[in-house]
C-alpha cells in the first residue's frame, strides 16, 4: 500500500543557498539593489532571491530558522499512475494576497 509514502525522497546532505543577502555580507554592495519577486516586500528580497544558477529543479528549498537551504531529492517510483508526477514548490500565496489587495484597493474603490 503506497498511501502512506512520501512523493519525493530527500537524498544527500542539505547545504545553505546563495542568496543575494549572502553575497552582500560577503562585501558585494550591488546585492542590496536585487528584484527578483514583484510582490514581495523589498525588505526579503535579499533573502529570498536566489543567486542564479545555485539552485536547481531538483533540489526542495526550504527556509530554517532565517536560512534558506537545499537539498536533492528524488520521485518515488509507482506511486501515480504513468504520466502522471508530483513535483513539489513553496508558493508565497500570503504575500501575494497581501499585496495584491493593497495594490488594487484605489480601483476595487472606484
Amino acid at each position: 500500500n503506497q498511501k502512506n509514502v512520501p512523493l519525493q525522497q530527500l537524498e544527500g546532505s542539505k547545504s545553505q543557498v546563495q542568496t543575494y543577502r549572502t553575497l552582500y555580507e560577503e562585501g558585494d554592495e550591488e546585492a542590496k539593489d536585487v528584484k527578483c519577486m514583484y510582490w514581495a516586500p523589498k525588505d526579503y528580497q535579499m533573502d529570498i532571491c536566489t543567486v542564479k544558477g545555485t539552485v536547481s529543479s531538483e533540489d526542495v528549498v526550504t527556509l530554517e530558522n532565517g536560512v534558506l537551504y537545499k537539498q536533492k531529492f528524488r520521485l518515488r517510483e509507482d506511486v501515480f499512475p504513468p504520466g502522471i508526477n508530483s513535483f513539489p514548490f513553496f508558493h508565497f500565496q500570503e504575500w501575494k494576497r497581501v499585496y495584491r489587495s493593497t495594490q488594487l484597493l484605489m480601483s476595487q474603490n472606484a
